[in-house]
């Protein structure tokens, strides 16, 4: 496979932070979003663009950089406005269009990382991140992709197997979510230090403090053990795609 440019893998960056991290959406994951909260998600992302647009500066190809970018933003922007329209026109099968549509803004940034250099200017293939090795971009891209997208993705995939327990509902909000970004960093890094048997430790701590909840209620311990798998497939899936890009 051919490997990303780190043009690509900063505009992935960059999309992800804009998506997930800092988005201002609140409540369920996907709900369509008023004008004024879809603008300012926009400004967002156009702020985050400002960096890789600095580095075709530095590159000497600013205005093949500007013309990427400002195509990319358009594209993506356009795509989030018929998620939008479509998660309203159709609300339950929302889970399935905003998968289906995160699918597609990744495949319209990898064109614009790997193709859009090559039709317009080579050299923003060839352009390097400030004080950044291609290394740490990679881990940089990791933990982004491994916290929220996995946390926002789980509640989209598997919301509907949560079971409706009063216990469940006592429970301190966003600690889940949490935990489970804590979960998939610990388990890169096992997988990076050659040490992926330690990740069951990882499982192993999960159950002792869900033990008791576990073994009285069969509807959870499967919601469980089906987020668990989840998680650390996710992380496993993601480590290898990341570092071998």
């Amino acid at each position: 496979m051919r490997q990303l440019s780190d043009f690509t893998v900063i505009l992935l960056i960059c999309r992800l932070l804009g998506d997930f991290q800092l988005c201002i959406r609140k409540g369920p994951a996907c709900r369509p979003r008023s004008v004024r909260q879809r603008l300012r998600q926009v400004m967002v992302h156009a702020l985050l663009l400002l960096y890789p647009f600095s580095l075709s500066l530095r590159s000497g190809a600013p205005l093949s950089g500007l013309a990427v970018l400002s195509l990319l933003l358009a594209a993506c922007s356009l795509l989030d406005l018929l998620t939008d329209l479509l998660c309203r026109r159709y609300p339950r099968r929302r889970p399935g269009i905003c998968i289906v549509s995160r699918l597609f803004c990744v495949m319209l940034i990898l064109g614009a990382g790997q193709l859009g250099p090559v039709l317009l200017d080579r050299r923003l293939l060839t352009l390097r991140p400030f004080w950044l090795s291609r290394e740490q971009l990679n881990w940089l891209l990791l933990v982004v992709l491994v916290t929220k997208p996995a946390n926002v993705l789980h509640e989209l995939a598997l919301g509907r197997y949560a079971p409706l327990s009063a216990e469940m509902s006592l429970t301190k909000k966003g600690a889940g979510a949490l935990i489970g970004s804590l979960e998939r960093l610990l388990s890169v890094i096992f997988l990076a230090a050659g040490q992926p048997g330690a990740i069951g430790l990882v499982c192993t701590a999960k159950s002792i403090a869900r033990f008791k909840q576990i073994e009285e209620d069969k509807g959870f311990a499967e919601y469980y053990l089906i987020g668990t798998l989840y998680s650390i497939l996710y992380a496993i899936v993601s480590y290898y795609l990341v570092m071998h890009s």
